[in-house]
């Protein structure tokens, strides 16, 4: 489990750093990055998934026209994924939260 955690805070930090990032980027961005190595797509979708379950990671469709010969034209849908910066750093308030909560009970 302590892997798993590695590929979440590295996805996080790549999504951070970069900004939005359809799958294809952010797995060429942890591809190059030296602490990853590339990680295999289950584990970075299942990453993704997980910050999404905790309100940290929110998806976006991000829509492309690609052009063919003549005048037909197709639009593709790419998901796009972005962390929440906001949700993160509430996040390290937390265990301040639980310290008043439990000095309010004793009280």
């Amino acid at each position: 489990w302590s892997n798993y955690f590695a590929v979440v805070q590295h996805v996080g930090e790549a999504l951070m750093t970069k900004g939005s990032l359809s799958m294809g980027e952010l797995m060429n961005v942890l591809s190059r990055d030296t602490k990853t190595k590339g990680y295999p797509f289950p584990l970075v979708r299942n990453a993704i998934l997980t910050l999404m379950q905790h309100n940290m990671v929110t998806s976006s469709a991000e829509e492309r026209e690609i052009r063919q010969k003549g005048e037909t034209r197709i639009v593709e849908t790419n998901p796009v994924y972005c962390m929440d910066t906001k949700e993160a750093l509430y996040r390290q308030r937390y265990p301040r939260y639980l310290q008043l909560a439990k000095q309010k009970k004793k009280k």
